[in-house]
């Protein structure tokens, strides 16, 4: 019998796009899926559009939280509560094309993968225009590095995102947890994605196009950092993610540039902004210092 899939879909003032998301779950060939719908305490009529389809689809479950703690809270909710052998998340604002779902589970059968990663298009939806990538549709296996590599390059930013991938749960829970750091207000998805590639046994990237990521405002790292709030969470992320991918034996001189990179430019937001005498500003001057030092010994 076909694996139970559990469908997550944080659900936060969505009403324009809720209907058109949760039809295309719905009517996906794939039909052994639980749908759970986490409301995080909605104020438009996304909690009624989320009840009607409950009342439609005995297969729909509807967490209602009392008041809007985030979407990694919800996320969080939704792995607890799910009882699916995999999980798949979903954007509430964007939606899947109709065999999306039975696509990946195929892969992930086939080649005895814990993750499957899928690929994306993205509507403008202020400019009502859609970027497609064309790709011959291929299956890749990837390693650990390979993973982590993507992360670092913009090109390959689906695996940044939570989204359009098909994960065994367990990947959640064994050895030891993950969940999505409620605390952290800005890259909390690459926070929890690269612990999941280095437990996963198996990581194929498969590259057929089948999620509809909506994109409704300017939500680049550039528009990210102008909040004074967010710096320091995205630096303490910054340097929690090098930290654990040095334990885990992550070649970190493959990604020099990279890191030189972010760490100039954080320094240089910190001190435009004052905060030369904070403890993150003094770990990155430390970050920084080994960075350079390693660069030297490389050569």
């Amino acid at each position: 019998m076909d694996d139970l899939i559990s469908v997550i879909v944080p659900v936060y003032n969505v009403e324009k796009y809720l209907s058109q998301c949760l039809e295309s779950i719905i009517n996906q060939t794939y039909k052994n899926i639980e749908i759970l719908l986490i409301n995080d305490a909605s104020t438009d009529n996304s909690k009624q559009i989320c009840q009607h389809y409950a009342q439609l689809d005995s297969r729909i479950k509807l967490f209602n939280k009392p008041e809007n703690r985030g979407v990694s809270d919800s996320r969080n909710w939704g792995i607890e509560n799910c009882v699916g052998e995999y999980i798949i998340f979903i954007d509430s604002d964007d939606y899947i094309e109709y065999n999306f779902i039975e696509k990946l589970y195929e892969v992930s059968i086939a080649e005895y993968a814990d993750i499957v990663v899928g690929e994306y298009y993205r509507y403008i939806e202020n400019q009502g225009n859609f970027i497609i990538h064309v790709h011959n549709i291929i299956k890749e296996e990837l390693s650990k590095h390979d993973c982590i590599d993507k992360i670092f390059l913009a090109h390959t930013d689906i695996f940044n995102f939570p989204v359009a991938k098909l994960i065994k749960k367990n990947l959640f829970f064994n050895d030891f947890k993950v969940s999505f750091p409620t605390d952290i207000r800005v890259c909390e998805d690459q926070f929890v994605l690269y612990q999941l590639y280095l437990k996963s046994k198996k990581t194929i990237y498969y590259s057929l196009a089948g999620y509809c990521y909506r994109t409704r405002t300017d939500g680049n790292l550039t528009s990210t950092l102008s909040d004074p709030e967010s710096i320091e969470d995205i630096v303490e992320n910054y340097l929690t993610q090098v930290f654990d991918l040095f334990l885990h034996g992550y070649p970190l001189e493959n990604s020099f540039p990279y890191y030189s990179y972010r760490t100039s430019r954080y320094l240089a937001i910190l001190e435009e902004r004052g905060k030369t005498n904070t403890e993150i500003y003094n770990r990155l001057l430390k970050f920084a210092y080994l960075i350079e030092n390693g660069k030297q010994y490389e050569t």
